[in-house]
């Protein structure tokens, strides 16, 4: 009789914690899905697929003949419903549940939602401008390159 209250006492020991973590997983896993949804992580995503089509078939012309096969594979691949699942993983590893609680609170504000419509166009405004001050200076990049093509930077 003892034997089989330790033995039921370890097996809850075992999987009781085992258990618990799941459930917090999958708590934080749903925070992690509603702050998406707060910040209109769908929306930004096919707006990025489509600027993403853009890029390609402006910088590989070959690839225009077949923009609808370009646009089903980057459709395909960057879709919603492909990415929601490791997106949210992402979130859930960088945030604890409190944290992504908070940042759900802050972006059903008004300064929040202005932040998250906002925001992928100053990114995107951002990285244009680090790619204009690379064109811009590509010549002094030649230079170091061709200073000495053995010596390390």
């Amino acid at each position: 009789m003892r034997r089989m209250l330790y033995a039921g006492l370890i097996t809850i020991a075992l999987v009781l914690p085992h258990a618990v973590s799941l459930a917090d997983t999958a708590s934080h896993r749903q925070v992690a899905e509603g702050l998406l949804t707060v910040i209109k992580a769908e929306q930004g995503l096919q707006e990025s697929a489509d600027r993403l089509l853009e890029t390609l078939l402006k910088q590989h012309t070959q690839l225009a003949p077949h923009h609808a096969a370009v646009k089903t594979f980057v459709t395909k691949y960057m879709h919603w419903t492909s990415l929601k699942e490791d997106l949210i993983t992402l979130y859930v590893q960088a945030f604890t549940e409190d944290e992504l609680k908070q940042l759900t609170t802050f972006y059903q504000s008004p300064l929040g939602q202005k932040a998250a419509d906002e925001m992928p166009q100053l990114v995107n405004a951002g990285t244009q401008l680090g790619i204009t001050r690379l064109r811009a200076n590509s010549a002094e990049l030649q230079r170091m390159i061709g200073a000495d093509p053995q010596k390390p930077e």
